[in-house]
């Protein structure tokens, strides 16, 4: 199976690059901008016909949260716009489509894990332009997935893991927001059951299409997930790890103004993920030693 991932160098595309030895029958080619730019309908037909892929999956996407306040047409372009030119390019293909959405398309309301049939009322500019992506897929394209996620992390690019590691070594004490709840989640893990589900979505008759949750069991506060990064870590290195000394304070979202408001609750239900395809990503702790310990190589290899 061939899948054609747009976007190159994001957490998710990286991983899927290092798991698709692990499924056996996988070949990723994953893409950045310089090569298929989804903004533009000629260069995502053009990547299209040069690769000819049996599924698309799309990880390309406007993140930065707070930024999207000041810049909502950059934001709308890439999330949302942007989508009709890969409906457009595979519908004569009529090639499944893998999009990945997130957990802020919710406004945190809820205390209860949110369930896809749950109302999505972004309370910034990226949710609502991730939500404007998701209708696009939802009401134009049969053939796709959405995968809502949440609180990503792994060894690649810029994540809350490796972003706490950094300042753990470096400050004697930082603060952490203790009223935000959520899933973190593996790319590894993550990237693993997509490249699994994969052969499913190509059958002709497979007819569970539509929108899921898939995010790590288990839901915790940032600075509960900051102290077990800190635990983590300096086990791995036999307790000499000079970061175990930094001091992690809880504080709340109001000593942390952002310009972009964030959902204060944003835990996520992966049943139905489970029920249809009878796959279950493992509990949060697992998956962050895994991260963990791979940082630690790298580190000590360079």
């Amino acid at each position: 199976m061939k899948f054609l991932v747009f976007g190159r160098s994001g957490q998710l595309a990286s991983a899927l690059k290092d798991m698709e030895k692990e499924t056996g029958d996988s070949r990723v080619i994953a893409l950045g901008r310089e090569k298929i730019d989804i903004r533009k309908l000629d260069s995502v037909k053009q990547g299209l016909a040069e690769h000819k892929p049996d599924l698309l999956i799309n990880a390309a996407a406007y993140t930065n949260v707070d930024q999207a306040e000041n810049e909502s047409r950059e934001a709308f372009e890439l999330n949302a716009k942007a989508i009709e030119n890969i409906l457009e390019a595979a519908d004569p293909f009529k090639l499944p489509i893998i999009h990945i959405s997130t957990d802020y398309v919710f406004d945190g309301t809820s205390r209860e894990p949110y369930n896809v049939e749950d109302e999505a009322r972004p309370l910034g500019i990226y949710g609502a332009s991730k939500l404007s992506g998701e209708r696009i897929l939802q009401e134009n394209y049969e053939r796709h997935i959405i995968i809502r996620t949440a609180w990503i992390y792994s060894p690649y690019g810029k994540n809350f893991v490796k972003t706490m590691l950094r300042m753990m070594e470096r400050n004697d004490s930082i603060n952490v927001i203790d009223d935000q709840y959520g899933c973190p989640t593996s790319a590894h893990e993550l990237a693993f059951s997509l490249l699994k589900i994969g052969r499913n979505l190509c059958r002709k008759d497979f007819a569970d299409f539509g929108t899921y949750h898939l995010v790590s069991g288990g839901r915790m506060s940032w600075f509960a997930f900051a102290k077990e990064i800190q635990l983590q870590f300096n086990r791995l290195h036999q307790g000499t790890w000079k970061g175990s000394a930094c001091e992690i304070k809880p504080i709340s979202s109001q000593d942390y103004p952002a310009k972009a408001q964030r959902p204060v609750y944003s835990v996520l239900s992966s049943v139905k993920f489970e029920k249809t395809f009878d796959i279950y990503l493992p509990y949060w702790k697992k998956s962050l030693i895994r991260c963990l310990q791979q940082l630690k190589e790298d580190k000590d290899s360079g």
